[in-house]
């Protein structure tokens, strides 16, 4: 898929991405949905590049700088909407070992060996 030509695009790019991936309540999809949405924001302003585009910088960038104001707790759901994104791009296996952080446990502690 071409690179985005801005914001909006990026964004639809995402929520296509997502809409085959997502599974569940509507109150879990909404959740992720909104949060792919604030990445699109963030990504988009910071590297010009759309879902389809995402390398592992762009992943790393976004838990290390785009969520370190938030709360441990909101960190660990947008690393579990980042862990559907790299299904989605078939990344899982590649990516996951090397985006290891607090952000993966909901109280903000890193867990050694988490995958």
């Amino acid at each position: 898929m071409m690179r985005p030509r801005g914001k909006h695009q990026a964004r639809q790019h995402m929520l296509h991405l997502m809409k085959r991936r997502l599974r569940g309540s509507r109150q879990k999809i909404n959740i992720h949905y909104n949060q792919t949405l604030y990445m699109a924001d963030l990504l988009w302003t910071a590297f010009q590049v759309g879902a389809y585009q995402y390398q592992l910088k762009h992943l790393k960038w976004f838990l290390e700088e785009g969520t370190k104001r938030l709360l441990p707790a909101t960190r660990y759901r947008h690393w579990l909407t980042v862990k559907v994104i790299l299904e989605a791009l078939d990344k899982e296996a590649d990516w996951t070992p090397q985006l290891q952080g607090s952000w993966t446990s909901p109280t903000g502690n890193e867990i050694e060996g988490q995958n």
